[in-house]
């Protein structure tokens, strides 16, 4: 059993001066962007004495940049693979992907170690450790890179640490590991600067990793203070946001410098305290 994510779409309506123009944002399933059917107040765009106001093609912009953000952490392909006392099942597309440069991760109910093998444009193998019955749920992610994504090579390991670049806003992420090997992985350790990989065995070669974490919320402890910087992990798909903060004290807000990599809170005085956020783009 699978599902596969084909088009995703949404109608938007744009407004000024009591002029009023729909248009239609669509996605497929590997992240192409298309515009279609525009309506102007007079009708179809198709006539060539329709124009498309400047407000229009900045609303336009916009759709687009929320389409990738909402789509940018959801899996292209997901399903569920019932294994019959066998130690590895075949996944089949029935659309070719375009590569290779796919990620897979699993919801494995048992304790056993699962790998991806023999991935091709047309699909890939599911392989357990062990000869299996029971469901092993998976997810394919064929959009940009995770949050924090890397690989970690181990030389006769059994542990390595990962340090994040930037700080991440809490250590409430999920961290998701490929490997050709079987063997156990864990993420210990976790804090806003990185985690330690732990295995189960003395092991030499690469580990894989993909962090993921909602980098749209968050709330910034302020030490005596007038302003803090948010970074976010991954870069958005353009700087058309909106920030909104949340204080439970008598003080002005501002957000500004707002930019793809993030965006600064700023108050009125000398704060300490927490304030919140929430991102909507």
């Amino acid at each position: 059993m699978s599902l596969t994510r084909i088009l995703t779409e949404m109608t938007y309506r744009s407004e000024a001066g009591g002029l009023i123009y729909t248009f239609v944002i669509t996605m497929d399933q590997y992240q192409n962007i298309s515009v279609r059917d525009i309506r102007t107040p007079t009708g179809s765009l198709c006539s060539d004495t329709n124009l498309l106001p400047e407000f229009v093609l900045q609303d336009i912009e916009t759709a687009i940049c929320q389409m990738r953000n909402f789509n940018k952490q959801t899996s292209a392909l997901s399903g569920v693979l019932s294994f019959n006392n066998v130690a590895s099942e075949i996944v089949q597309f029935t659309t070719a992907f375009p590569d290779t440069n796919y990620r897979v991760v699993y919801d494995v109910p048992e304790f056993l170690s699962v790998r991806t093998s023999n991935k091709s444009t047309t699909g890939f193998t599911v392989e357990t450790d062990i000869t299996f019955t029971g469901d092993i749920g998976f997810d394919v992610f064929i959009d940009q890179p995770s949050d924090v994504y890397g690989t970690e090579t181990f030389s006769a390991e059994t542990t390595k640490s990962v340090a994040f670049t930037v700080p991440l806003p809490h250590a409430d992420y999920r961290v998701f590991f490929s490997t050709e090997e079987f063997m156990a992985i864990r993420a210990i350790n976790k804090t806003v600067n990185g985690f330690d990989i732990d295995v189960d065995i003395t092991y030499t070669g690469d580990i894989g990793y993909d962090v993921f974490i909602n980098d749209t919320s968050a709330t910034l402890s302020f030490v005596a203070e007038t302003s803090k910087q948010v970074l976010f992990p991954r870069p958005l798909f353009c700087g058309a946001y909106r920030v909104a903060v949340s204080v439970e004290d008598f003080i002005a807000v501002k957000v500004v410098d707002k930019t793809q990599d993030g965006f600064t809170i700023e108050v009125d005085v000398t704060y300490t305290g927490d304030i919140g956020y929430e991102v909507f783009v």
